[in-house]
């Protein structure tokens, strides 16, 4: 299955006490850790459900800003300041629309399909800049005119682990310098 593969850079996990993604049989594990697949699935409804914001951006450094976030993906109440790390993956598919029908249509969104990834660390933070962003102490850059990237809040350090809100971008040449995430 290749959309397993993605897991590791969406990170689509949850918290251990969080247990909405199991039928009424429970876990047979015996934890309330939702498995890949229904993590996938969670991922995949909200992305192609009309759920996650896309955001023409700059060729610039770009502000993100959540302190209005109230939700995250899965319908959890949250706090802005709570989460760990804000991470960006580039894709190389040439739009947003390309991305969302191999993930939707195809289900063929695979590590492949990304080309990059930074992060910054954001606890007790509602906001930052992607040109805070790198990885293992490279800087990430600015962002591609004509790329999309995928934008991603969790609540761990490591990398693919415990996301709780995404969102696209999509860099044009006139786009915002500055994008609020708000949900619901």
């Amino acid at each position: 299955m290749p959309h397993f593969a993605l897991l590791a850079i969406l990170g689509c996990g949850a918290p251990e006490e969080r247990t909405t993604f199991h039928d009424e049989g429970g876990d047979p594990a015996g934890t309330d850790e939702p498995t890949a697949e229904e993590e996938w699935e969670a991922t995949k409804e909200f992305l192609c459900e009309g759920g996650v914001s896309v955001f023409e951006v700059c060729p610039c450094d770009v502000t993100v800003d959540w302190s209005h976030l109230t939700e995250d993906m899965f319908g959890e109440p949250v706090e802005p300041d709570s989460f760990r790390t804000l991470a960006l993956a580039g894709f190389t598919h040439g739009s947003v629309d390309d991305v969302l029908d191999d993930a939707c249509d195809e289900d063929s969104l695979t590590q492949a399909s990304t080309a990059g990834y930074v992060e910054v660390r954001i606890e007790g933070e509602t906001s930052a800049d992607l040109a805070d962003m790198g990885f293992l102490g490279t800087p990430g850059g600015t962002l591609e005119l004509g790329r999309p990237y995928f934008l991603s809040w969790s609540d761990e350090v490591q990398p693919g682990v415990g996301t709780r809100m995404v969102a696209l971008l999509f860099v044009v040449e006139d786009g915002d310098d500055v994008i609020e995430v708000v949900w619901p």
